[in-house]
């Protein structure tokens, strides 16, 4: 009878309660909306800063992670890589030797910045360097030459098929200089990356006198959510070196990650809160207006307990109604940002980039249970504790008072 009663007195102010339930309806909506983009944009800020750049789990010299001397590096490389390699939780494995120098192009122009020595094909595997040239081609360990950023070629003036001079201090103490051909330019919007270049393994370890050692292992597992599990057999493959997963190599990767969701959830307290403040007012306003019919069932013996189960009825009612629509919208937004995405594009033709890390143009939208329970579940409280305020004031009513009220 509370129910029926409580759905009749919805809709004797029909223009009010739909109006509520819309707002109510829309704030439910951009929660949804607001937590699917945000899990879209973790995921895709994730997968570019770990997955195509730092990697699942780093491996150094012990003193590396903390001198970034040219001088501690791995000995052994292709060892500790064929051992990684073997690995079933292992995805991709790259090596790289990292540098500095002094590069020179045909004129009399010269530029410092750093160099990179990668595998050719594990280095595309793992970040897709070679889907970021913007000319030429990638490297190939048959083909002797270097890739050079796109601001180092502006400086130089070099284009594909000059000549890139480098110039460094080899580990021997000897000056390491090399005249390599331009195979490419590339383009990723890392400012250091795009001021230096990249050579092949083998052509870095002759330039620095490294013979089989490198500086840096980088490793992907299978699944991003297991890494704790694997480490102890990565660390198995590569004794006595310093290994460490992504969080330790990049803990400002975390921060950030974190405080995306911070932010999101602060917005979504202010969307919820605007909700609260609408409930409560229009709740208010039906018990005012509804003062002398209050008055007159608590004066033919309707109990204070009642008057809040009915007021409390209507309030959840109307949370029912409006999570109805609301989800409704907001999986259809959610659906369409899934789908089409939104683009990040910065103009210009530059990508949109965190920590000097090009991201994907596009965010996909990624509906997870999350997204909608904790909207829902909140919006069903908000509208209970809306409600309270008013049931308790329309079951504190005296009879007598409220039935003279006009």
């Amino acid at each position: 009878m509370i129910l029926s009663i409580a759905w009749r007195n919805l809709w004797r102010h029909r223009r009010r309660t739909l109006l509520t339930a819309s707002s109510m309806a829309v704030s439910l909506a951009l929660c949804i909306v607001l937590g699917g983009f945000t899990s879209g944009f973790m995921e895709l800020l994730r997968a570019a800063v770990v997955d195509r750049s730092i990697g699942h789990v780093q491996i150094h010299h012990p003193d590396y992670p903390t001198s970034a001397s040219p001088y501690d590096t791995v000995a052994d490389a292709d060892t500790v890589l064929a051992n990684l390699k073997a690995l079933p939780s292992v995805d991709r494995v790259a090596g790289r030797i990292q540098g500095f120098a002094l590069f020179g192009g045909r004129g009399e122009e010269a530029s410092t910045g750093m160099f990179m020595g990668v595998d050719p094909v594990g280095e595309a595997a793992l970040t897709g360097m070679d889907e970021r040239l913007v000319s030429g081609a990638w490297l190939d360990d048959g083909t002797p030459g270097a890739v050079i950023g796109e601001r180092l070629a502006k400086s130089l003036d070099l284009a594909v098929g000059g000549e890139l001079l480098v110039v460094t201090n080899a580990l021997d103490g000897s000056i390491g200089d090399r005249v390599y051909p331009v195979l490419g330019v590339y383009k990723t919007d890392n400012i250091g990356l795009d001021e230096g270049a990249v050579l092949t393994l083998a052509a870095a370890q002759e330039l620095l006198v490294l013979e089989d050692a490198i500086h840096e292992i980088v490793v992907v597992t299978h699944d991003a959510d297991t890494i704790d599990q694997e480490l102890p057999a990565i660390t198995a493959a590569a004794p006595d070196l310093a290994v460490r997963p992504w969080w330790e190599v990049s803990p400002e990767t975390v921060e950030m990650l974190g405080l995306t969701g911070v932010t999101t959830g602060f917005f979504a307290v202010i969307i919820l809160g605007i909700a609260a403040f609408i409930i409560i007012n229009t709740l208010l306003m039906s018990v005012y207006e509804r003062t002398r019919e209050l008055g007159v069932l608590a004066a033919i013996g309707t109990r204070p307990r009642q008057i809040v189960s009915m007021i409390l009825a209507e309030s959840a009612l109307l949370a029912g109604l409006s999570a109805a629509l609301g989800l409704a919208l907001g999986l259809s937004g959610t659906a369409w940002l899934a789908s089409s995405g939104l683009r990040l594009d910065v103009g210009d033709g530059a990508s949109f980039t965190i920590a000097g890390v090009a991201l994907d143009p596009v965010v996909h939208a990624q509906l997870t249970a999350d997204n909608v329970l904790i909207p829902l579940f909140t919006l069903g409280f908000v509208a209970v504790i809306g409600g309270l305020w008013p049931a308790v004031r329309a079951a504190r009513l005296d009879p007598v008072t409220a039935i003279r009220q006009e």
